[in-house]
């Protein structure tokens, strides 16, 4: 194994580039609000960039920017409304069976679709880990809504920088692979002719094997 290759493939790859910048959205507010002794507020927004980043899969850019809004749309209602509704138990879990069923049913639309279900899911679940009341609840509300846009507006400039660097790297990887096919199958042809060799060697020495050759006397 070319470890040197591997090496430079990972380091190429947009599996890399997709973690480091999904590592610097969620931890950097969470980061940058705990300095100021703010880290509830901090990890709200980083659960709202965690969310966001969920739904950002590889596609056109119009996708994933509309991808992106839809999902920061949603949390925010999502939020809202599970703040509000936990302090009633039935209309908590009437929500959380609605929210279950039509979040799952938009999966019928595709990938972006079902991460968005997630998403809200997440938001949802993770948001009844505090009984927010009052204006707490808008703001806890208002710092998930921040989180994702915060994501939305970095995943799009890095596009904006560079537009064309995930097409480049998956059609880099697709190369990669189709090469390592490709090495494959020569290899089992190879063995095939190996095989078929032997075979045929093996059938002339039976074939020859009861045949004697006539000694010729010599003058």
């Amino acid at each position: 194994m070319d470890y040197i290759k591997e090496y430079r493939s990972f380091i190429s790859s947009h599996y890399l580039s997709e973690g480091i910048r999904m590592t610097v959205a969620i931890l950097l507010p969470a980061l940058v609000f705990g300095y100021y002794d703010l880290l509830l507020p901090g990890l709200a927004v980083s659960l709202g960039a965690l969310s966001a980043s969920v739904t950002d899969n590889p596609g056109p850019i119009h996708h994933r920017r509309n991808g992106l809004l839809i999902c920061n749309g949603i949390i925010f209602i999502v939020a809202l409304m599970a703040g509000f509704a936990i302090h009633v138990h039935w209309l908590f879990g009437v929500l959380l069976i609605a929210s279950c069923f039509f979040f799952s049913m938009i999966g019928v639309y595709g990938a972006r679709a079902t991460s968005i279900g997630i998403a809200a899911l997440l938001v949802l679940v993770l948001t009844t880990q505090h009984l927010y009341t009052g204006w707490d609840i808008v703001y806890n509300a208002l710092y998930l809504l921040a989180g994702g846009t915060w994501y939305m507006i970095l995943s799009l400039a890095l596009y904006s920088i560079r537009p064309y660097r995930l097409m480049q790297q998956a059609l880099g990887e697709y190369v990669m692979a189709a090469g390592t096919g490709a090495k494959k199958f020569f290899s089992f042809f190879i063995l095939l002719f190996l095989i078929l060799v032997i075979q045929v060697k093996d059938s002339f020495i039976f074939a020859f094997k009861g045949i004697k050759i006539p000694a010729f006397p010599l003058q």
